[in-house]
């Protein structure tokens, strides 16, 4: 796997070169500000595998790099992964916003970036896969829609903040560093379209992948005073991430949803069809016994649909 390593301190630039060396990762190349980083690649003659990124640097800090990197063709699915101090689970939402796709806190330990490492060569192997032979994937639509919403997520300046929305694995990603850096004060909100096979029905191919996409776009947008981050979790389910745990409950939820589902049926269906329904439920952190897998938060969001 081809690296690109970004961090302004040289003293921790040398000490990640030992840290990959040690565990079998020798083609990186390492850099000390962003715009070096925009150059490498641009220059690159082979895209990089994956980025490991810092997010304080003068000049561009990481995030601002993000959609920078994000809007080069071949970057759009790369791995980019966060090696920075900053820990406020602020920062660690705006870097998954931004499109990062995982989070490692320092100072870390050799095995937690080895495993990161590790997931995202499953990552991108899994990637070029699907991506490459969609007919093969568990679920084409599915594959068509990620494509569509990962075209979205590069947002620059105030916009990071504004607006979040992310794939499957990053917003797991996100959920455990937020869980395991700054604690649980969180909420999942789990929406499910009803009827939504059915409703494709009613599209042609080449715009059944813009269902699931526009909706999660506007759910993004509906959803952004929340600080809330969006995925699409497929079969017309999505998943939300808030912090603002005190400014939203169930029936305010509703609400945003069904204003975001209007604004889908306008895009999306004929005038006259019928409008999108759908289901909502929601977990907290504090739902989530102490000790167990921070991703279980998902599964009682969701077990909270079948209670709606």
């Amino acid at each position: 796997m081809r690296l690109l390593a970004v961090d302004d301190d040289e003293l921790i630039l040398e000490l990640v070169e030992v840290f990959l060396g040690t565990i079998g990762y020798d083609d990186v190349e390492y850099v000390t500000s962003g715009a070096e980083a925009l150059r490498a690649i641009n220059e690159a003659k082979t895209p990089f595998d994956c980025i490991l990124l810092d997010i304080q640097m003068p000049g561009m800090t990481g995030i601002q790099l993000i959609p920078l990197v994000r809007a080069i063709d071949a970057y759009a699915f790369t791995p980019i992964i966060m090696l920075t101090a900053m820990v406020d689970r602020n920062w660690i939402a705006q870097a998954f916003a931004a499109g990062a796709w995982d989070y490692v806190a320092k100072p870390f330990e050799l095995f937690e970036l080895e495993s990161r490492l590790h997931a995202a060569e499953l990552r991108i192997a899994e990637t070029e896969r699907f991506f490459a032979r969609p007919e093969n994937a568990p679920a084409q639509l599915e594959i068509a829609a990620k494509k569509q919403i990962a075209l979205p997520c590069a947002q620059e300046g105030e916009e990071v903040t504004k607006r979040g929305l992310v794939l499957e694995d990053a917003f797991e990603n996100c959920v455990q560093r937020i869980i395991s850096q700054a604690g649980s004060d969180l909420r999942i909100f789990a929406i499910e379209l009803d009827r939504f096979n059915s409703k494709l029905c009613d599209l042609n191919a080449e715009t059944q992948a813009s269902y699931p996409a526009e909706m999660a776009l506007q759910l993004s947008g509906v959803l952004a005073p929340q600080q809330a981050i969006v995925t699409y979790r497929g079969n017309g389910r999505f998943l939300a991430l808030s912090y603002a745990v005190d400014n939203i409950d169930i029936t305010r939820l509703d609400k945003l949803v069904k204003k975001a589902a209007r604004k889908t049926d306008k895009r999306i269906f004929k005038p006259g069809s019928p409008k999108t329904a759908f289901r909502t439920g929601q977990a907290r952190g504090s739902d989530v016994p102490h000790g167990t897998d921070p991703l279980h938060i998902i599964h009682v969001a969701e077990e909270s649909l079948q209670e709606a």
